[in-house]
């Protein structure tokens, strides 16, 4: 019975791997141009000043990582898309919500501009590792 439970879960995952079911959405030609790590810097309201390292990845992954003053750091992991104009991110870091959406713009491939609904805007630059 068991291995019928396994030979039906593997072939949901290739059912769902096929090409008119793609198991991981491609990403656009802008989510490839924003990949990356991106960090800033600021005052958060729990954790006071922190440095904050962002982390787009490829497939849609996100991570959010907070460097306190004091040595310690808080990691939240997420989501990231693209939404006409905006950038949609999501994950427990972003409040009770989970979601935050900005307008974004890249500027000289290593300088990322967000602006959020109330008109604040942020720098990112990007990191070189």
């Amino acid at each position: 019975m068991s291995q019928l439970f396994c030979l039906f879960l593997l072939s949901a995952f290739i059912i769902s791997c096929s090409k008119d079911h793609p198991y991981v959405e491609s990403m656009s030609e802008n989510n490839s141009t924003i990949a990356g790590v991106w960090t800033t810097e600021g005052e958060d309201k729990d954790y006071g000043h922190v440095v904050v390292e962002m982390r787009l990845m490829d497939s849609g992954g996100l991570k959010m990582i907070l460097f306190t003053e004091s040595g310690s750091q808080r990691s939240f992991p997420g989501s990231w898309l693209i939404e006409e104009n905006e950038l949609v991110l999501k994950g427990r870091y972003f409040g009770s919500q989970g979601e935050e959406r900005v307008v974004w713009k890249l500027i000289d491939e290593d300088v990322l501009i967000l602006r959020d609904e109330f008109g604040s805007e942020q720098k990112w630059f990007r990191a070189l590792y």
